[in-house]
């Protein structure tokens, strides 16, 4: 049996040989084909009627109103005699009911992605729970004798008391129709509605199977052969080391790579990071505006690579036959990535996948030699480190088996395990510069609307609707180092360095990607992932997001899993992942054999969200790879909406204006290795700079559907931007801890403001809570205090000092006993600024100003002499402690030693313990101490002078003054 499917551009389509299938009680003499509507006319109905048993008329956006949606072969079919048997879903039902006097309106609320109980036509429940996509349904005035028979019928959500046609049959011709889509995950108990139609067509099979077929031939997209390129297959050299490594380290020192680098790593709870050593691998650059293909070696120029014209087909083809000539057998079997394809492919390689330009692509805006990046950038990378993190186990992989680079690349990593870390400053230097510009809220308002409108007439089920938000940042550059506020030189790279750690820290995801490749800056903290493929076992999977909750409401309390649960089984979030499930079983559909969904709507739990997740798992067709795979299903259904086609045509009118191509931004980022596995993830929650932009672009939207509130999706928009933009913001806060006694106050309070106000200055905190603590230069509290911090004025402390003062005695007991208060600065993600106050009151702490704690057990950190004293976060107190939690580590506190003393040089000490009996006397000219005004510290119970490495029992430190602090 034989059928042809006529795809109105519905993203669902090849969803229903499967179905059919199912249904049939010979699913392996059953046939299909598919072809476009807009590739057949009237002339091809003789044809069609020759060479197929019957015709499925799919699914589509628009309406059958329109003949630019319809079509002339729907409305020639079913006119021609003697009838073709065909089976109408949704617009083709809707042709179907047109050809016999229906009209087509609009309902008043549109139905996509609802379930329904399907109604017989006495309006009885019968066994049959149906997905609806449609915002328009049909119907029959009373005064027309229909010659269709009307069987089913729904309710409608809006109002129960109304019904809407769902099912109808022609009395004496053999067409069949419905309105809902039968192919659905969530449809149930509808196969019985495609019986009649294939019982028809098996009465009169005979007849066809003796007719010789003509010469047409419908255009088979249902799959590909691989092509007869003969591969080879090699052995990689690798080995694999017991340590602890963090990659990021290697691309912020510029010890690894050349001028291009790419780090793919997994923060939430992940196993891999990898980082391709971009001065032994190759590029591969595909510009969609000039048809221009790239390839060279990485280390040299760009302009040196050689470039030749080629259409994305030959792209495809070329990045497939240079995979399977390149195959590897022998590597470590349990590491993701051996070598081979890693890079991105950008959202516009997506819409001409589509046979859609890319937007504005004929306009001199796109064409400017300003947006001169790759829409396509592969590299082929043959050298690799790939870190696991649950055993600490360090990999290195050579494709070329180069023993020297095995060697080198292990002599770095064991140097950088040995040093201490320190937090880095280079972020922290360019605080406060730059602005941020966000998309006009009315704008994006109206936009909305305007989609809500496509959708209720029929154009969409879903929009997704996005808007960049341009940083303008030092970074913003192409040059190699950068000014600081303090009119310091800092290396670009160490500060892209450290926006990256700080998205990383802000927003822990499983598919965490920074790269720069040939000019283009990428920081990303993409929780979705997009397509993953097994080569050897032929299975693909794919895991879209819709529907997200954080762990933390409005007011700062915990939402649990249970409460989650509850706020993501609204129909909204319901609709919006059916919606993109569904297409996504289409996508895949296309090249395998078996489409199943393994989870749906499945809660999953990351570190700062709850996300609605569906697991759509597929079992590929012989000969296909990774790159048919890639083909079928960019762009990201989940970035676009469905129908898919119409969407992205729909999104380019709503996004459109000068410059605004999405770009990496809803693309794809991954790699294809030499084993033809697969591994991407969606392109979003990402900060990208395009050489040649004065501005970071921060990617921004949301799913539109006609239960979408504006409001509430505009507040959307701004928070997953915001989530990114704390990658231009460091997160640490400055502290001041001050002590209180009974009858003596606040201990060193002037000292503690003036270096509160001395750090505010030098991170360059902008802070309405400047006038109280002062930035005048009229006075200095200490003589070795910074020149380049201002003091703290008098009025402004005792302003302070008066409300902390205030705010202190409600608080503290009755009893004579010392308490320890934190003040701390920091900066939310929009950039502003906050004060905070908190106890901070140790019961061990002693009662009484003479009294005192027990000695402790320290340990004296040898690595730490190699630290500064002019290292900003020595300098200054503050929350980024990484390097004394280092060190805390390393001399097991807790177990052996409490606590651990830095040194900047021989005898001056970064931190402080309390009084003993013997003392040894040692300065605090650097560091917090230093800031502080205390110049001579003792330590007790230590019996020579001599800083090593060790942990020392029953010590103590404290100052001339014998007040703790």
């Amino acid at each position: 049996m034989r059928l042809l499917i006529v795809d109105f551009l519905d993203s669902y389509t090849y969803n229903i040989p499967s179905f059919i299938r199912e249904a049939s009680s010979n699913p392996s003499e059953i046939s299909f084909d598919v072809e476009t509507y807009d590739r057949l006319g009237k002339k091809d109905v003789v044809k069609v009627g020759e060479s197929y048993h019957g015709v499925i008329l799919s699914a589509g956006p628009g309406t059958v109103e329109c003949e630019a949606d319809i079509g002339d072969f729907a409305p020639a079919l079913l006119s021609h005699r003697p009838a073709i048997p065909t089976f109408g879903i949704c617009l083709g039902f809707q042709a179907i009911c047109k050809t016999f006097g229906a009209t087509v309106r609009r309902l008043s609320l549109p139905h996509h992605g609802i379930v329904s109980d399907i109604l017989n036509s006495r309006h009885h429940y019968i066994d049959r729970r149906a997905t609806r996509y449609h915002s328009l349904e049909v119907r029959f005035d009373e005064e027309v004798q229909s010659e269709l028979e009307l069987q089913a019928f729904a309710k409608n959500s809006d109002d129960p008391a109304s019904h809407c046609l769902m099912e109808v049959r022609h009395r004496t011709l053999p067409f069949w129709g419905i309105q809902y889509h039968p192919e659905s995950i969530y449809s149930k108990g509808c196969g019985p509605v495609i019986q009649p139609f294939l019982l028809s067509i098996s009465r009169s099979s005979s007849v066809l199977e003796s007719t010789t077929p003509t010469s047409h031939e419908c255009k088979e997209t249902v799959g590909r052969a691989r092509s007869n390129f003969q591969s080879v297959a090699h052995n990689a050299l690798w080995s694999r080391l017991s340590f602890h490594v963090d990659l990021l380290e290697l691309i912020r020192s510029q010890r690894f790579g050349e001028n291009d680098f790419l780090l793919l790593e997994s923060s939430n709870k992940g196993e891999w990071a990898m980082l391709s050593d971009t001065s032994t691998s190759l590029s591969f650059g595909y510009s969609i505006r000039n048809n221009a293909f790239t390839f060279g070696q990485t280390r040299v120029p760009r302009d040196t690579h050689k470039v030749q014209e080629a259409s994305l087909a030959e792209v495809w083809k070329w990045l497939q036959d240079y995979s399977e000539n390149r195959t590897y057998v022998d590597g470590p079997g349990e590491a993701p990535f051996w070598g081979g394809f890693i890079g991105y492919f950008g959202y516009e390689v997506g819409l001409s996948q589509l046979d859609l330009l890319p937007h504005d692509q004929s306009s001199q805006a796109y064409r400017d030699p300003l947006y001169s990046f790759d829409d396509i950038h592969l590299l082929w990378s043959t050298e690799t480190i790939l870190y696991h993190n649950p055993s600490k186990q360090v990999y290195l992989i050579s494709l070329n088996n180069d023993h020297l680079w095995m060697r080198s690349t292990q002599k770095l990593l064991q140097s950088c395990d040995r040093e201490l870390k320190m937090p880095s400053t280079c972020l922290s230097s360019l605080q406060g510069l730059g602005r941020t510009v966000c998309p006009e809220k009315g704008t994006y308002l109206r936009r909305i609307e305007h989609a809500q409108e496509d959708i209720r007439r029929g154009n969409s089920y879903e929009l997704c609707l996005t808007a960049p938000t341009l940083v303008f940042h030092p970074t913003a550059s192409n040059a190699g180092s950068l000014h600081s506020a303090e009119g310091v030189h800092v290396a670009r790279r160490a500060v892209l360095a450290d926006m990256f750690a700080e998205l990383r820290a802000a927003n822990p995801a499983a598919f965490m990607s920074f790269f720069h490749l040939n000019g283009v800056d990428f920081l990303s903290a993409s929780p979705e992932a997009f397509l993953s493929f097994e080569a050897e076992k032929g299975l693909a999977k794919m895991k879209p997001i819709k529907g997200t909750v954080s762990k933390t409401d409005i007011l700062g309390h915990t939402v649990s899993y249970a409460q989650a649960e509850q706020e993501l089984n609204q129909p909204k979030y319901i609709a919006e992942n059916l919606m993109i499930v569904d297409l996504i079983r289409n996508d895949l559909s296309r090249v395998s054999e078996r489409v199943h969904c393994s989870k749906l709507m499945h809660v999953e739990e990351t570190e700062t969200l709850y996300q609605l997740v569906s697991t759509v798992e597929a079992v590929i067709k012989p000969g296909i790879t990774a790159w048919d795979l890639l083909k079928c299903t960019l762009p990201p259904g989940s970035m676009t909406g469905a129908p898919k086609r119409r969407s992205c045509q729909i999104l380019q009118d709503l996004e459109g204006g000068r410059g605004q191509f999405r770009g990496l931004y809803s693309g794809v980022v991954g790699y294809v290795d030499v084993r033809g596995n697969c591994q991407t993830s969606v392109s979003i929650r990402n900060a990208t700079h395009y050489p040649g932009e004065p501005f970071w672009r921060i990617g921004a939207g949301g799913a539109i559907t006609h239960l979408s509130d504006p409001g509430d999706e505009w507040e959307e928009r701004q928070l997953k931007a915001d989530g990114v933009y704390r990658a231009f913001t460091p997160s640490f806060e400055i502290l001041e801890t001050v002590l209180w006694t009974p009858g003596l106050g606040l201990a060193h309070w002037d000292e503690h403001m003036g270096r509160l106000a001395r750090a505010i200055h030098y991170f360059n905190f902008r802070t309405p809570f400047e006038a109280l603590i002062g930035r005048s230069s009229s006075s200095s509290s200490s003589s070795s205090s910074s020149s380049s911090g201002s003091e703290a004025s008098q009025g402004g402390l005792r302003h302070l000092s008066t409300l902390v003062s205030a705010w202190l005695k409600p608080q503290l007991s009755a009893e004579d006993r010392l308490h320890c208060l934190c003040l701390s600065l920091s900066f939310d993600a929009l950039g502003k600024s906050h004060l905070k106050l908190r106890q901070i009151t140790d019961p061990s702490m002693p009662t009484g100003v003479t009294g005192k704690r027990n000695p402790v057990h320290v340990h004296l950190d040898a690595r730490s002499l190699r630290i500064s004293a002019l290292h900003a976060f020595v300098a200054h107190k503050t929350t980024s402690r990484g390097h004394y939690e280092a060190a805390r580590k390393r001399a097991g506190c807790g177990q052996e030693a409490e606590e651990v003393f830095l040194f900047a040089s021989d005898y001056e000490v970064t931190q402080y313990a309390e009084k003993n009996e013997r003392t040894k006397k040692y300065t605090s000219s650097c560091g917090t101490l230093q800031q502080q005004g205390l110049d001579n510290l003792h330590m007790a119970g230590k019996e020579d002078d001599q800083l090593t490495e060790g942990t020392y029992t029953n010590v103590a430190i404290f100052d001339d003054t014998g007040i703790l602090f």
